[in-house]
């Protein structure tokens, strides 16, 4: 499904980052509830460049990248950015208590039954996937990046302006 696609000289950056292009292919659409309960489906972000996070509070990489996604939401956010970060496989509870205590200012998701996460084949965490506006997935990335980079800051800027 997610192929990878060629790099040119443009590229670099993506590469520095260490975020792979892919596709572009259709990222699969999904609704789930929100740590407030609130519904929310992927389709209702289209317009937006979404990165779209799977994590896990068991997993220390993913507990390490977590501030940069709220830097990078704080950064880009009213620019049309939206940082969506999927809790995968765990309790429902024990996910949303850990996502209020840390207070993200992202969408963060819960699904329990990892049926996302199955549908994006995203195997390890954490794994990242960059969406453009029109809902291709362009971009992936496993293990954790500081998403508030200066290299990644480019990537997002560039594709702000598409």
């Amino acid at each position: 499904m997610f192929a990878p696609g060629v790099l040119n000289a443009k590229d670099d950056f993506w590469q520095e980052f260490g975020l792979t292009r892919i596709g572009p292919s259709s990222a699969p659409d999904f609704t789930l509830e929100d740590v407030s309960g609130k519904k929310v489906s992927l389709k209702d972000l289209k317009g937006k460049v979404v990165v779209l996070n799977f994590w896990a509070t068991w997993c220390p990489p993913c507990k390490e990248e977590m501030p940069s996604f709220s830097k990078l939401e704080s950064m880009l956010g009213k620019e049309g950015l939206s940082v969506v970060a999927i809790n995968d496989y765990e309790d429902k509870k024990k996910a949303v208590n850990f996502a209020k205590k840390n207070g993200y200012n992202f969408t963060v998701l819960i699904d329990e039954s990892g049926k996302v996460s199955e549908s994006y084949r995203a195997s390890f965490l954490p794994t990242t996937f960059v969406i453009d506006r029109n809902g291709m997935a362009i971009g992936k990335a496993v293990g954790a990046r500081d998403w508030a980079s200066p290299a990644a800051i480019k990537i997002f800027r560039e594709l702000l302006k598409k």
